[in-house]
């Protein structure tokens, strides 16, 4: 959930705009969201967040914004006629005091982003990557060997930009499992040390960019360096869900299509559980 969401409804609590927070704390059947999405409105049916849009998300305004009024807190079941599904929403009034505002702090913390997104390489695919990054609100680290592409001008809302040669990266990042590893350095010798920096390390993501053709090359070197066939594999490459992509902001599209199916994989998401996805169609072998 946005932090931008956050910063707007502390501002309008600020300025004594009371709100209803609506929270799904249980869902039963086919709905459009699952437990512990949000949204918050005010006495005019002004919305802030999503719960799934539809005819639940509807009725779930048309009560909030009336408990709002009431300054009233509760639980509700709302049903969904068409889709079959209900869900448990809860309702809880929240004013310009210490206590809503320890609410909101709470609910912002259970929802920050664990996970940071490590691109190596700051050219042109990497600039669109975080077009799409930053539209989403992604915290990603930005590292390049050239301080044309490595620099606050070129991406103003990394978390942090690292200038430095591709070694020793794990003495300077500290990338855990629940992290995303992009690699699309200035060539493939460089993708190469990268890839030999983090072999042994277990992010939850690891992609490289690059051909069919010029991936094996890499993978061939790795194997004839010794490295195990098994840490070989944790690499995805080529990178990014294939669509045929052609120019870089096509390509960006395909990477960040491809975290987002991970992200989902890794959070369990409901959607991701019971429906097909391409894990479905043995993602790993792409071709």
């Amino acid at each position: 959930m946005s932090n931008n969401l956050f910063d707007e409804v502390s501002e309008i609590l600020k300025q004594n705009i009371d709100l209803e927070l609506i929270q799904i704390i249980e869902q039963k059947g086919t709905t459009s969201r699952e437990s512990g999405a949000f949204m918050f409105v005010d006495d005019k049916k002004n919305a802030y967040g999503t719960v799934g849009g539809g005819e639940n998300e509807y009725n779930a305004i048309i009560i909030g914004s009336e408990l709002v009024k009431n300054k009233k807190t509760k639980i509700e079941i709302i049903k969904d006629p068409i889709c079959g599904g209900d869900i448990t929403i809860q309702f809880t009034y929240l004013s310009n005091d210490e206590n809503s505002f320890n609410i909101l702090s709470k609910l912002k913390k259970e929802n920050e982003q664990k996970s940071i997104i490590y691109i190596f390489g700051g050219g042109h695919v990497a600039k669109e990557l975080t077009v799409l990054l930053d539209y989403l609100e992604y915290k990603y680290v930005i590292w390049d060997d050239r301080e044309e592409f490595a620099n606050k001008n070129r991406f103003k809302n990394a978390k942090e930009i690292i200038c430095k040669p591709y070694i020793n990266i794990k003495n300077i990042v500290n990338i855990t499992n629940d992290d995303f590893v992009v690699i699309m350095t200035k060539g493939h010798e460089n993708d190469y040390e990268v890839q030999k920096e983090l072999i042994d390390i277990n992010p939850y993501y690891m992609a490289v960019i690059g051909s069919k053709t010029k991936v094996n090359q890499n993978r061939n070197k790795l194997s004839q360096d010794g490295f195990r066939d098994d840490d070989i594999k944790k690499y995805i490459s080529p990178i990014g869900v294939q669509v045929g992509a052609d120019d870089p902001k096509e390509i960006a599209i395909s990477i960040m299509a491809e975290i987002i199916l991970y992200i989902s994989k890794k959070e369990k998401r409901r959607k991701y559980v019971e429906h097909k996805t391409l894990f479905d169609l043995s993602y790993n072998e792409k071709y």
